[in-house]
């Protein structure tokens, strides 16, 4: 799961599916898995669900219905996620800061940062969160590991090919597409790129070449 800033964009209330595959890029918002949207003709067929996060049954929630309580799920979380609700254990949200900012990732799953503050109440917050949606599912978790080390072998032979003085604009073209075609875009913009700039500091490339946000 990965921070998405949902003020990046405007919100349209006349097409709440369309606000929320823009806003988190096709992918779904709790497992990343890649969502994408099918035009033909005038219609216009989405694979991704508009989600509650705060379930639509909390009427005390004034705001069960704005465009902050709702998140672009894959059928699979949003259902088995279903009206779970419990104000002193809310699932993980990716419009929390905080809640992303604890997750560490390796080898393909999601864990809690011991070194967080508030350790044990985002542990058994981040448990639950495991339980009801996809997103540490062994399935999951394997293409995720296969996806990162394949992107980071594209960025390293296009480090290559641009040391040695080769145009890459082709191939940072060609890699974008390869990802915006993808699940786990946000995954490639904290995790991977960051990694692989760790060790490549003289290789000036962003999130936003590749087309993520």
């Amino acid at each position: 799961m990965h921070y998405v800033d949902n003020k990046r964009i405007s919100f349209e209330k006349s097409d709440v599916k369309l606000f929320l595959s823009t806003l988190f890029q096709d992918n779904c918002g709790y497992c990343g898995k890649y969502l994408p949207v099918h035009k033909q003709a005038e219609r216009i067929a989405y694979e991704g669900q508009t989600d509650h996060y705060i379930p639509q049954s909390q009427k005390d929630y004034k705001d069960v219905n704005s465009h902050e309580n709702l998140i672009w799920s894959c059928q699979f979380c949003n259902s088995h996620k279903q009206a779970y609700f419990d104000k002193n254990c809310m699932l993980f949200s990716p419009y929390s800061e905080t809640d992303c900012g604890s997750l560490k990732f390796t080898s393909g799953y999601y864990y809690v940062s011991t070194e967080t503050e508030n350790f044990a109440e985002l542990y058994e917050r981040w448990k639950v969160t495991s339980e009801r949606l996809f997103l540490n599912s062994d399935f999951h978790s394997k293409v995720r590991y296969i996806w990162c080390n394949e992107i980071e072998t594209d960025l390293i032979s296009m480090y290559w090919n641009w040391k040695f003085g080769k145009n890459i604009e082709d191939r940072i073209e060609q890699l974008k597409e390869k990802i915006n075609l993808h699940s786990y875009k946000l995954l490639v913009r904290d995790y991977v790129l960051p990694k692989f700039k760790e060790k490549y500091t003289d290789f000036e490339l962003t999130h936003t070449d590749l087309g993520i946000y």
